[in-house]
């Protein structure tokens, strides 16, 4: 829900009430959002983009409804280095795309956390987990520690301010999104193609 912001619960609810169908879904911004979360737990969504902690004032509950059929989550405003927290991830039963970002960087300064790699290690079903840089933020370069990560499925990728949300809607609309230039880089990487971890930011927006 967006660009406006923020969005009120009761509007969220008002509208997703009568898109039923809903399988898209980016969730930003919206005040008292755990009041949503009943109605989100209906729908057959499919992609889901939100800082999930906000529907449940909390440490996010990954048996809910809401991601019972997930296979792409995105995970904003994803913080914390311990593979313990984030540990749920592995009771969401289709999760096969994963993307982590915190547009504060503080996370990707230190080593590569225990989170990344005990999703590469612990969901059965992962083929894509991707870290989200921003452009204008101090920090370009990931740390070297990340390059370690030798999983094919593991792809860092750089985006500029503002192309999150043109991003999801072209996703939306059967474009080519980041998840889409993820899977591309994932099987360059899978044949030997391509040792690298890195998009460049050329490749996210296309001419």
């Amino acid at each position: 829900m967006t660009p406006r912001c923020p969005w009120r619960a009761e509007e969220v609810i008002k509208i997703l009430s009568v898109c039923d169908g809903v399988t898209s879904l980016a969730f930003h911004d919206v005040s008292d959002a755990a009041e949503v979360l009943p109605l989100l737990g209906t729908l057959p969504l499919r992609r889901l983009s939100a800082h999930v902690s906000m529907f449940f004032n909390g440490p996010p509950d990954f048996p809910h409804p809401l991601f019972s059929q997930l296979t792409h989550l995105n995970l904003n405003g994803w913080s914390g280095t311990s593979w313990s927290s984030w540990a749920g991830l592995v009771l969401i039963p289709h999760l096969t795309h994963l993307s982590l970002h915190d547009r504060s960087h503080q996370t990707y300064i230190d080593s590569p956390d225990s989170a990344c790699r005990g999703a590469l290690a612990h969901c059965a079903k992962l083929e894509v987990l991707v870290i989200i840089w921003w452009s204008g933020l101090i920090v370009k370069i990931p740390a070297p520690e990340y390059k370690a990560l030798t999983d094919p499925q593991f792809v860092m990728l750089m985006v500029r301010d503002g192309e999150g949300l043109r991003d999801w809607v072209t996703g939306a609309r059967g474009g080519a999104d980041f998840w889409a230039r993820a899977e591309a880089h994932v099987e360059k990487r899978r044949l030997g193609q391509t040792k690298g971890i890195d998009i460049p930011i050329s490749q996210m927006t296309p001419a």
